[in-house]
Parts: C-alpha cells; structure tokens; sequence
C-alpha cells in the first residue's frame, strides 16, 4: 500500500474511532464483511489518487482491482492504472 494510502487509511480509521486506543476488541470476520472491506479499502486507495480520469474509468478499474482481491491475487492499484492508461494512449 503506498504512502498516501496508508496515510488516508489511518485518517478513516481514526475518523471512524477504531484506531488501536479503541476499547472494542477485533471481531471475527465473515467472509461477507472480508469482501465488504475490501471493498471499503479499494475505495480508500482510489481516492487516494490525485490524478483526473474519467468516472467510468476510475469505477472499472476499481472493480477490476476488488475482483482480483476477492480471488485472492496480489494487485497493484498503480500497475492497474499505469495498464489502463497505457492501453489507452496507445
């Protein structure tokens, strides 16, 4: 995870009161709330990027990295972009 993401991933869980001073101990996760936060951290690294690309470009390629978690494969979010943005300029 980069920098930025890591950075804005600390900012939500502060935000949001789950940060390790926190009283509330670590739930088990089913399987659907594991894809619900992948989903929530997928998110979270797309917003992290500065650049302008179009909307419907920015939402597939987000689904494509969340469909390659849930699968189980390492992804990563620049090499995603860096792909898109190569098959698009040429």
């Amino acid at each position: 995870m980069s920098r930025t993401a890591k950075s804005a991933d600390a900012y939500f869980t502060k935000l949001a009161g789950l940060d390790s001073q926190s009283d509330e101990k670590p739930k088990a996760k089913s399987s659907s709330a594991k894809a619900a936060a992948a989903a929530s951290e997928s998110k979270q690294e797309f917003a992290a990027i500065t650049i302008s690309l179009p909307k419907d470009m920015i939402e597939r390629l987000r689904m494509k990295v969340f469909m390659a978690k849930a699968q189980g494969e390492k992804v990563s979010i620049s090499g995603v972009i860096r792909e898109a943005l190569e098959k698009e300029l040429s």
